[in-house]
């Protein structure tokens, strides 16, 4: 796109003053906001990570929703729910694993996050399916 924007200043289509008006329309909340201003040093051994895993796992964990809760039996009790029926190819892995090659491909499983322009592929991820079986696993049932 860049070298058509050049080719059309060239050739007088579109006046280089309008360039710079787009460039300064991007810049400007640059230096409105004061992003400039207090930002950190260069440093490659810092963890930028902290804790983060914390409280990206509390927001995920409050923002899932398994099922409806029929007759309160959320939260589940592994002592008195002994059998639990997992549906639907959401509930478990993608057949690509955390290795999906973009946010919409045909990957079946579990998403676990929105996609477009923003889509990451995770670090770790636990699917439902997982996340219940290591439960039961974990109350040795």
């Amino acid at each position: 796109m860049s070298d058509t924007l050049v080719a059309f200043v060239q050739n007088g289509s579109i006046p280089e003053s309008r360039i710079d008006d787009m460039a300064t329309r991007i810049i400007a909340p640059y230096y409105l906001i004061g992003q400039y201003q207090d930002y950190p040093t260069v440093d490659l051994d810092r963890d930028t990570m902290e804790n983060n895993y914390i409280i990206n796992r509390e927001a995920g964990r409050a923002g899932t929703i398994l099922l409806k809760n029929v007759n309160n039996i959320l939260p589940l009790n592994s002592s008195v729910n002994t059998n639990i029926y997992i549906y639907g190819q959401a509930a478990s892995q993608t057949n690509y694993g955390l290795e999906q090659i973009s946010w919409n491909a045909n990957c079946g499983g579990a998403l676990y996050q929105g996609g477009g322009s923003g889509f990451v592929r995770p670090v770790y991820a636990i699917d439902p399916l997982t996340a219940l079986m290591q439960k039961g696993r974990d109350d040795r049932l």
